[in-house]
């Protein structure tokens, strides 16, 4: 087909025309760069300059090469045989061996339409879809409309299936308005990471997006290009952690500035906390852990905050000086590590050995001188915050 002898096909030279009459005609074949009658490896019927790749305005299986795809051509017959037979795929116009948009398997025309007899997914192109060229993709979400996520802010969501059919590849989410307004953001087609029967799709949801019921639609095709339905899923995002604010050392409170919130129960690392319904909790032993709560709002709705790490150890201490102390001496109490709005609102209290009270002030300072005219003994100091926190302390009464 090279009448110009320069070793290579171009226009109007066609590959396969071995009596370089210009036009491809029974028994010559587009692409047969042997000219021997038969398309082997690497030739491509259909390949019209003889390159070894099919480019437009090239149909693979055209092999009369005249652009078109007429009978008993095949699109995608790329050995030009007249059959569809493993590796190739009806419908694959440009014979790389994989449906890609805009190809449409078992479009054995090429023209890009499914129009009758063809059949979608009919990859053989042989008119009838059988086992193997089932285009059935069913699967069960482990979280639907009955069962919804709970995701937090900042988060690589892992939306889990179960029972999978069929034979996809990839994947897509595409989220609803509500959604999309708030920065989530689509997944486009995404292979899928196992072929098991059972496995996730992953989503982002982003720093920011406000609490609230979501809806997302999930669609899954195969290699032929086939594509389901939109199938639903939805998905609660928690309250922001930013509501969860260390107060002191050993508090932690809720910020219910907007009024919104009316009950609570706290929780250190998922465990709920035996009548912490405040909307602070003094942990005595220092904020280290994960903090979260269940709420409810003022119009009923129970609602999560999501987990908050802290990692702030105890930093508070109570020491006494002179200590031993003389019977009418004067000592002082000092409060270290203490601020002053924590200790407005506590009480300090003093027992003897007896468990009686001896000395008792609702007027707690930093710095707090004592005068005590006690008996020898060793007497038992408490002081109580507003907030709930408990310190002990011990003073020596000698002559």
């Amino acid at each position: 087909g090279d009448t110009d002898g320069d070793g290579v096909i171009t226009n109007p030279e066609i590959a396969g025309d071995t009596d370089g009459d210009g036009v491809i005609t029974n028994p010559e074949i587009a692409g047969d760069t042997d000219g021997d009658g038969v398309i082997t490896n690497p030739e491509i019927a259909g390949d019209a300059d003889g390159d070894g790749v099919i480019t437009n305005p090239e149909i693979a299986g055209d092999t009369d090469g005249d652009g078109i795809i007429t009978a008993p051509e095949i699109a995608g017959d790329t050995n030009g045989d007249g059959i569809i037979s493993d590796p190739e795929i009806a419908g694959d116009t440009d014979g790389d061996g994989v449906i890609t948009n805009p190809e449409i398997a078992g479009d054995t025309d090429g023209d890009g339409i499914i129009t009758d007899p063809e059949i979608l997914g009919d990859i053989n192109g042989d008119g009838i879809i059988d086992d193997s060229e089932s285009t059935e993709i069913t699967l069960d979400l482990v979280n639907n409309e009955d069962n919804p996520l709970s995701i937090c802010e900042n988060t690589e969501v892992e939306l889990a299936y179960t029972s999978l059919i069929g034979n996809p590849t990839q994947y897509k989410i595409t989220f609803e308005e509500s959604a999309s307004i708030v920065g989530i953001q689509n997944v486009d087609y995404t292979d899928l990471l196992s072929d098991s029967d059972s496995g996730v799709f992953r989503f982002v949801i982003p720093d920011g997006v406000p609490d609230g019921l979501y809806e997302g639609n999930l669609k899954l095709r195969n290699g032929s290009g086939v594509e389901t339905d939109n199938i639903k899923f939805f998905f609660n995002v928690n309250v922001s952690t930013s509501y969860i604010v260390s107060k002191f050392d050993d508090v932690v409170l809720c910020d219910n500035s907007s009024e919104r919130f009316v009950a609570y129960q706290w929780y250190k690392n998922g465990v709920a906390i035996e009548g912490a319904t405040n909307q602070f909790y003094n942990d005595p032993d220092g904020l280290v852990g994960s903090y979260s709560l269940d709420i409810t709002t003022v119009d009923g709705q129970k609602l999560t905050i999501c987990p908050k790490e802290f990692n702030i150890p105890l930093n508070k201490s109570i020491s006494v000086y002179p200590n031993p102390v003389s019977n009418n001496g004067r000592c002082t109490v000092r409060m270290n590590g203490f601020e002053d709005e924590e200790l407005s609102g506590g009480k300090l209290a003093i027992f003897n050995s007896l468990g009686i009270k001896v000395f008792y002030t609702e007027e707690v300072v930093k710095e707090n001188v004592l005068m005590l005219q006690l008996k020898n003994g060793v007497y038992v100091g408490h002081i109580i915050t507003e907030t709930g926190s408990k310190y002990v302390f011990k003073i020596l009464i000698q002559q």
